[in-house]
């Protein structure tokens, strides 16, 4: 690695020596927003959120466009033992589940989870898809569901089905909604919560985003920074340091 001239070259140079010392967290979630968010997802129509926390657990990435997809990483130092509790919250949530994983545990990670999770391997040419996720779309618990709405989509989606809900009080309906939704089948409890997501604020589609060093798209999503302040950013990270 060469002197850096400026702060994009430094930032440059650091993320090279991720690359080839040290694969961290930080590290595998910046190659799936790079090589799997933007290749296969219309990002028009997509949402993608950092540290989704479903259950007792917090996914490391979670996407949603057509359908809900996570990713669960675990780098060579992560231990595997939480493993299957973690995968466990999301498979009762998410349509599609995957664990990112280092090509040297790919058969500890096939021995230990469910068939219907995908498998995806941090090589050191790239990232590929040792298993395609299957839909779990019957499995999904509308009450997981519910809990992971925030209050007014909650209220929101049971006067759909109840318009007297909207009548109650805070405590007397919350517990009416989460009635309402509870009696929701497993589809139907995710499409609710698919046209929910669609109203929130979260990383889409724009120009910045995809003008973005490759070594920050992580930091994009995981920071909540507007706009005007990652211009601010960007310019700054090609001034000269000296």
């Amino acid at each position: 690695m060469h002197q850096a001239d400026s702060i994009f070259e430094a930032l440059a140079n650091l993320y090279e020596y991720l690359s080839i010392y040290y694969r961290n967290e930080y590290f595998f979630r910046n190659e799936i927003i790079n090589n799997i968010y933007w290749s296969r997802h219309d990002l028009s129509i997509s949402h993608m959120y950092s540290e989704f926390s479903v259950g007792k657990s917090r996914t490391d990435l979670a996407i949603f466009n057509g359908t809900s997809t996570c990713y669960e990483i675990k780098t060579e130092i992560d231990s595997l033992r939480r493993l299957e509790g973690q995968i466990s919250d999301y498979i009762r949530f998410f349509d599609r589940v995957y664990v990112a994983i280092t090509e040297e545990r790919l058969r500890d990670a096939i021995d230990l989870l469910p068939v219907e999770v995908g498998i995806i391997v941090l090589t050191d040419s790239g990232i590929f898809e040792s298993r395609n996720a299957e839909s779990n779309i019957d499995n999904i618990d509308p009450v997981r569901v519910f809990n992971s709405l925030r209050q007014a989509e909650q209220i929101s989606i049971a006067s759909n089905y109840e318009p007297t809900v909207l009548n109650l009080g805070p405590i007397e309906g919350y517990f009416k909604a989460k009635e309402i939704f509870s009696s929701l089948n497993p589809h139907l409890a995710h499409m609710e919560f698919m046209s929910a997501v669609k109203s929130r604020k979260s990383v889409r589609e724009d120009q910045q985003f995809r003008q973005l060093p490759r070594f920050l798209g992580g930091a994009y999503v995981a920071t909540k920074m507007t706009k005007s302040m990652w211009t601010q950013l960007i310019h700054r990270l090609f001034q000269s340091m000296g």
